[in-house]
């Protein structure tokens, strides 16, 4: 059964494309490699939230990704990132990891949409004075696409996309006693972003697959 809305309102400010590897403050080239490893971070920020607990509220935030290979049929829709919790005990922001993903407090610049590079800030393990308003960064890596081996060739060179999911965890027993490789339990769903993938033949070399990503807020 689909999990339900959150009873929250959240404005996305901020998409970036973050380099590979260790240099996750500079800016990265929207085209690559089909399966090179992906880095980016959404900054975003709670209009409204109507829970009583708005701090406990944020350390148990997850975050999954999938993607759906040809937007226009949807037929195809594979998991990069299942459920993961992105803050508080639970999160895991070790970069070396294949895919995952966590959350930080993010910078006033972080908002603006320039080039500007931007320090890595410290994964969010408490949330001490939080409020709505407050502004967030959700990072994500992505470095194993083999689910991507699952698709026909014909509905990757179709406009595809990522569809990156925020979703509040339960806290009961079955969660917080749960071996991190487990899937979380999701109590609703705050948040919903669309990333679009263009994929094309390298010009120079047809046997190798470009992807090309789009900001969502462009």
């Amino acid at each position: 059964m689909a999990a339900s809305a959150c009873s929250s309102a959240v404005h996305l400010d901020n998409f970036r494309l973050l380099a590979a590897g260790n240099d996750t403050a500079s800016a990265a080239q929207s085209s690559a490699p089909l399966t090179a490893p992906l880095s980016f971070s959404l900054t975003f920020h709670f209009q409204r939230y109507d829970g009583a607990d708005f701090e406990s509220f944020i350390t148990s935030l997850g975050v999954s990704v999938d993607f759906v290979a040809d937007v226009a049929s949807e037929k195809t829709t594979l998991i990069l990132l299942p459920l993961t919790p992105v803050s508080g005990s639970w999160a895991r922001p070790d970069s070396t990891t294949a895919n995952g993903a966590f959350l930080m407090a993010a910078n006033a610049s972080d908002s603006a949409t320039s080039s500007s590079d931007h320090e890595a800030g410290a994964p969010l393990d408490g949330a001490a004075g939080a409020v709505p308003g407050v502004m967030y960064q959700l990072r994500v890596h992505l470095s194993d696409f083999r689910a991507l081996e699952e698709v026909p060739l014909k509905h990757l060179l179709q406009v595809s996309m990522m569809r990156v999911r925020l979703a509040h965890l339960g806290t009961g027993d079955g969660v917080a006693n749960s071996d991190l490789s487990d899937p979380r339990t999701e109590e609703c769903s705050v948040a919903a972003w669309n990333v679009i993938w263009r994929v094309r033949r390298n010009p120079q070399n047809e046997q190798e697959l470009i992807r090309t990503v789009l900001d969502p807020l462009a």
